[in-house]
């Protein structure tokens, strides 16, 4: 695997366990408490459990130039995970 391939795998695991800890906590307000370390291990068990994964999300990144203008950048993407051994990502720029 070359070093772009193992970036963008890197950057959508990183990508997947951000969103599925953002699902989580939202989860949890209805959950009577319990010792974070516990809420994790069950949610990383969930995750092992599960042979595929497919999220889409949607980005804007604002940019400020020196003269101050504002410039923004809006993209949507898909990313499919199949376990163990493929993962299938899209992204596309919006005009």
């Amino acid at each position: 695997m070359d070093l772009t391939k193992k970036r963008r795998v890197a950057c959508l695991s990183s990508g997947v366990i951000v969103l599925v800890l953002a699902a989580g906590a939202g989860w949890a307000d209805d959950a009577p408490e319990t010792d974070p370390m516990t809420v994790l291990a069950s949610m990383s068990a969930h995750l092992n459990s599960l042979t595929n994964i497919t999220l889409s999300f949607d980005s804007d990144i604002e940019v400020i130039t020196t003269e101050l203008e504002k410039i923004q950048f809006t993209s949507l993407g898909t990313a499919t995970i199949q376990r163990h051994d493929k993962i299938h990502a899209r992204r596309v720029g919006v005009r």
